[in-house]
């Protein structure tokens, strides 16, 4: 989801393969693909920012080597042209803290100066072992130098993720996982302080500057204080749809995407989940 109210997609062939972006700027009526830059043994992911600007994570693809490596490559013109500005391999390996040959997450970025990143995690979510807890890593030059950020208390040892600033702004979250419930790190300042963290029952939901939304299916549950409480309604769909995909915030917008491979229809809504209108997938 693109912050100017555009729609990023990111679809599959059945039989796998490298996945295909597909850029809307109509709320989802028309579409037309990007074309990512392609190196080979590179598997990428795009994040997008405005329908000009664009990153590209790669990493090698499964089966072209084992040997760690990390691409940052950025498009100011819609993706004709790609600057690189970090490529750390064995030969480089680091950029400060950023080490490709520990166990990260990301790099998220939230506009093409400010990105995170997770390093000294643990090997997957829920299992704990020895050690420092997960560092969160900050970069305010689209990628190319990375320092370090302490988080209050070591809850984030069992489970991370990376930090979201809805909106945009300043105020930002990051969630950590104790094998229970979901722990909320807030921030006021752009990710430069840290609160401790309060616990949340919902563990996925999108997020807007003043709504959360979370799905079960048959209901929508909305939070206006950041994940502290939540209040359920119910939803009108359109004829034929049972129930709701995952939830994703673009603007006003609050779309419900398939989970997985369920037949879920791509729906959209703009009041604030209450009523629901299906949006056509590309190519259809």
């Amino acid at each position: 989801m693109v912050a100017d109210g555009s729609l990023l997609l990111q679809t599959r062939a059945p039989g796998g393969g490298e996945p295909r972006y597909w850029l809307s700027t109509d709320g989802g009526a028309d579409w037309r693909q990007l074309l990512v830059t392609a190196d080979p043994g590179f598997s990428w992911s795009l994040q997008a920012f405005d329908r000009r600007t664009f990153l590209a994570v790669g990493r090698l693809a499964f089966g072209a080597g084992t040997n760690p490596e990390l691409v940052l490559r950025w498009t100011h013109d819609g993706g004709r042209t790609w600057t690189e500005v970090l490529h750390l391999d064995l030969a480089q390996p680091a950029a400060g803290p950023l080490n490709v040959t520990a166990n990260f997450s990301g790099p998220r970025f939230i506009d093409d100066r400010r990105g995170w990143a997770l390093t000294n995690l643990p090997g997957r979510r829920g299992v704990t072992r020895l050690g420092a807890p997960p560092t969160v890593l900050r970069t305010d030059d689209g990628g190319q130098t990375w320092s370090a950020l302490a988080l209050p208390g070591g809850e984030l040892s069992q489970g991370f993720d990376l930090p979201v600033f809805p909106g945009g702004g300043e105020h930002g979250y990051l969630l950590g996982y104790t094998g229970t419930s979901p722990l909320i790190y807030e921030t006021q300042d752009g990710g430069h302080h840290w609160a401790r963290p309060y616990t949340s029952r919902v563990s996925q939901f999108a997020a807007a500057a003043d709504r959360w939304f979370s799905s079960s299916g048959g209901q929508v549950l909305v939070s206006s204080d950041w994940g502290r409480t939540w209040t359920p309604i119910t939803p009108e769909l359109p004829r034929g749809s049972a129930e709701l995909g995952a939830l994703q915030v673009t603007g006003a917008m609050l779309w419900s995407v398939p989970l997985d491979r369920a037949p879920v229809d791509l729906l959209r809504s703009s009041d604030g989940g209450w009523t629901w209108a299906r949006a056509g997938w590309p190519g259809t």
